[in-house]
């Protein structure tokens, strides 16, 4: 199993839930994952709910 970490710093500002969400779709597809597979819009949506 291949365990990937890494870290965004963000803002507690709107603004940066599109950011994060950027971010995360350039971190998934540079592990491999298609960005219409159902994890990667899962992940996506885990995102915009923790930011």
């Amino acid at each position: 199993m291949q365990v990937l970490q890494v870290q965004l710093e963000i803002r507690p500002d709107p603004a940066e839930v599109g950011r994060a969400r950027r971010w995360a779709r350039s971190r998934i597809a540079g592990s491999g994952i298609e960005a219409d597979e159902p994890l990667a819009e899962t992940l996506i949506l885990l995102i915009s709910e923790l930011v």
